[in-house]
């Protein structure tokens, strides 16, 4: 059997993958981790048969793995998470292999992160340009570390683009005496979604409603206790996934238009 062979069959039986780089290439990084790269199957595919041709990676399946793969349900893409920091050799061979089939390469890190290296940023996804990548830019994706805090980010939606949308109804309660409000003003609205959303919205480890709370500058609180109610007026039963749970958020009114849409573009987004 070919080593592409067993590639392909590998990634169609499995959806964790494990490997070790090999430790002469390894860098020491303390306890950093570098960010988890996006890739769709072929693109894995040729990067792990390059790696593994000129040995700098071997099959690992126990807990010394360095370099783990993983591909959840219903998702385009493999996350490949890197334990240790790893040589730019590594990422150049996955810059070429990349940008022959896309024009864009996409990382998962934070809005502070996005800052650092440009592109562009949605729902906790960096994509980086091929026009605009470079070695110097490869060295700075390898320097960040995942567990970075996220620290500040300006809004990224206008409220033009907001008013331009009429895709949403909600009712906002402002918190001020006045009928009339300005752009001081302190609103507040609660949407109601279901799990399989509110699992949507969250994201992984909650990155992505952090990211919105960043981005929108609004308190957003997620109720910790959805409506249990299995059987509705109908005595039809209602699954747990369509428990209905409530989201409040608390800020100016043109921010929490913005955290609105972007909530809403997580639910759509695959």
């Amino acid at each position: 059997m070919s080593m592409e062979t067993t590639i392909h069959y590998l990634l169609l039986s499995s959806e964790t993958l494990r490997f070790k780089i090999n430790s002469a290439l390894l860098q020491e990084n303390g306890d950093k981790q570098p960010l988890t790269i996006l890739a769709t199957t072929p693109v894995l595919s040729t990067f792990l048969q390059k790696l593994i041709e000129t040995k700098s990676l071997i099959r690992q399946p126990d807990s010394t793995a360095n370099l783990i793969i993983e591909r959840h349900m219903g998702s385009l893409y493999w996350d490949l998470n890197f334990t240790s920091k790893y040589p730019i050799e590594i990422l150049q061979i996955f810059a070429e292999i990349q940008f022959a089939k896309h024009n864009q390469m996409q990382l998962r890190g934070s809005v502070t992160q996005y800052f650092k290296l440009g592109g562009s940023f949605s729902n906790g996804v960096i994509s980086l340009y091929k026009a605009k990548v470079n070695n110097s830019l490869l060295e700075k994706v390898i320097a960040c570390d995942k567990m970075e805090t996220i620290i500040h980010t300006p809004q990224m939606i206008t409220s033009d683009e907001i008013a331009k949308d009429q895709r949403y109804n909600y009712d906002i309660s402002i918190n001020d005496e006045k009928e009339s409000y300005s752009k001081t003003t302190s609103v507040s609205t609660t949407l109601t979604f279901n799990r399989r959303e509110i699992r949507k919205i969250l994201g992984p480890g909650g990155a992505r409603l952090d990211s919105i709370r960043i981005q929108s500058k609004c308190w957003i609180h997620v109720n910790s206790t959805p409506f249990e109610q299995y059987v509705d007026d109908n005595l039809r039963f209602i699954s747990k996934n369509n428990a209905k749970q409530e989201i409040t958020i608390n800020g100016l009114k043109q921010n929490v238009d913005i955290a609105i849409k972007e909530i809403y573009n997580c639910i759509e987004s695959n």
